[in-house]
């Protein structure tokens, strides 16, 4: 059975970014395709908000007299000859365009890997932004695939407060070290530059929301050191956390916290649970000696099984024992 000539990237939509310092490869799953043709777009990087909210277009490529989106196959079967890609036409500019033979191009777990130059992708050049790789089969113009790629070394990671503060932290993507001296752009959601920072030993960068900016959305960040340049996109990449437990850590009335572990994990109808508990204030002090105790046992309906009473030691610590219930 002959396959369909067909076009597709390793990875899809979900990877975007890139190491800048790595072998730089984009996996390829190429069949019954003997050429393809390559263009690598740049998407200026006051234009990338444009892009991601426009996303992907509609093309449709029969023949002239056939406009529709298939068409017949030789052997007179459905041809769907509708593509997708990104107009990057009033966004950017084509930095290259090359034709490579699917043969000659280095095979690696099935895949064909295409590799960025970053002479190509003029990475040390002025002018900073989001590239567009185009693939497409010289004889079928309809086969085509296209793909966003970030080329960077810097990682970022945004955390956005309920009282208005954002903290940036740029690490290397290759080391994972902090990375000093990134200079920072906060960008709204109707693309206005809120204010700019810089991250400092820590590879940490912050915002404090103000009156006056309180009017704008935060919605890109950009960061760009030396040559390097990297954006995260805040819609797209937002990690929903409605299934986690991120209230943080919550005080109580007697100020203190208590830490209790046990000699493992599993325990048997009839074992013995030994623990240790460590209590400590909330300026990670031990209490005062003797102060009194309580642990309790519960069963899994939620019913107190057994209680102990104990004092601290000097240190804020106690040892516990309970003995469970025995098989029924």
């Amino acid at each position: 059975m002959d396959e369909r000539p067909s076009l597709a990237f390793a990875h899809g939509d979900k990877a975007m970014y890139l190491n800048a310092l790595g072998a730089r490869n984009l996996g390829l799953r190429v069949s019954e395709v003997e050429k393809v043709k390559v263009s690598i777009a740049k998407v200026y990087a006051n234009n990338i908000q444009q892009l991601l909210r426009s996303g992907r277009q509609y093309g449709y490529g029969g023949g002239e007299e056939d406009y529709s989106e298939g068409g017949e196959g030789e052997e007179g079967e459905y041809l769907d000859r509708s593509y997708r890609y990104y107009d990057t036409e009033t966004l950017g500019n084509v930095l290259t365009e090359r034709t490579y033979t699917v043969a000659g191009l280095p095979k690696e777990g099935g895949l064909r890997l295409l590799n960025l130059s970053l002479k190509d992708l003029e990475f040390s050049g002025p002018l900073k932004g989001l590239y567009v790789v185009r693939v497409q089969d010289t004889e079928r113009q309809w086969l085509q695939v296209s793909k966003l790629v970030a080329v960077s070394d810097i990682g970022l990671i945004v955390k956005q407060g309920l009282k208005g503060r954002t903290l940036v932290f740029a690490n290397s993507i290759r080391s994972a070290g902090p990375l000093g001296g990134v200079s920072v752009r906060f960008v709204s959601s109707n693309n206005q530059v809120i204010t700019s920072s810089t991250t400092n030993g820590d590879g940490v960068a912050v915002f404090d929301s103000t009156a006056a900016t309180s009017r704008f959305r935060l919605s890109l960040i950009t960061a760009q050191k030396d040559a390097d340049f990297t954006f995260l996109n805040l819609p797209q990449s937002r990690v929903e956390t409605s299934r986690f437990d991120v209230g943080g850590l919550q005080s109580n009335a007697a100020r203190y916290q208590a830490f209790l572990y046990g000699d493992r994990d599993l325990y048997r109808p009839g074992d013995t649970v030994r623990t240790n508990t460590i209590v400590r204030t909330e300026a990670w002090q031990a209490p005062p000696a003797n102060l009194p105790v309580k642990l309790r046992l519960l069963l899994p309906t939620g019913k107190e099984y057994a209680s102990l009473r104990q004092k601290l030691s000097a240190d804020g610590a106690f040892e516990s024992r309970f003995i469970l219930p025995p098989p029924s």
